[in-house]
Formats: structure tokens, sequence, C-alpha cells
């Protein structure tokens, strides 16, 4: 379970890093970037798996093992929506409050 995370974040790194030919400093922060949204998303998981078990409500298979994953799916896909759907869009010469 823990290598298709590292799977999953080698993914994100290599379509960020592949989508910034600017500079170098562009590559490092979209890798960053890349390495914290799969931690909150992970994050999240955990927050939520600590108050089912706080709230004594039964775990399954289901839900350790097969929804974390698609949790980080979902939260990854968010992630490239927001970083390469919008941010990469804008004008890069433009005030951070105009981007």
């Amino acid at each position: 379970m823990i290598g298709s995370y590292i799977a999953v974040c080698v993914y994100v790194i290599i379509v960020l890093v592949s989508q910034c030919v600017r500079n170098v400093k562009a590559i490092v922060s979209r890798a960053i970037l890349a390495l914290l949204a799969v931690i909150v998303v992970l994050s999240g998981i955990s927050a939520t798996l600590g108050l089912s078990v706080w709230c004594r409500l039964p775990l399954n298979p289901l839900s350790s093992q097969v929804l974390p994953f698609l949790l980080v799916a979902i939260g990854v896909n968010d992630f490239f929506v927001i970083t390469l759907g919008g941010l990469d869009q804008t004008n890069p010469n433009d005030p951070i409050e105009d981007r």
C-alpha cells in the first residue's frame, strides 16, 4: 500500500515538473508543491480514520485499504485541476493578487 502512495507522489512530481521548463526555482517549487499536496490528502485520511476510531465505528477492509487510496486519487486530481488548469493559464508577469 505504501508503494502505491510513493508511485502517486512520483507521478505527480513528474507531471508537474514536465509542465514547467522556465527555471530551476519553478521546478523545485512544483516538486515541493506536489509532495505537500499528497501529504495534505494523507493527513486528511489519517484524521478521518482517527475520528472513526475515536467514535468507535467499526473498520472494515473498505474503510482501511480501498477508501484511502481513492481519496488520494481524488485529492491529487483536484490538485491537478487547480495547478494546471488555473495557475498555469495566467500571465506570470501579473501581480499575485490578479493571478
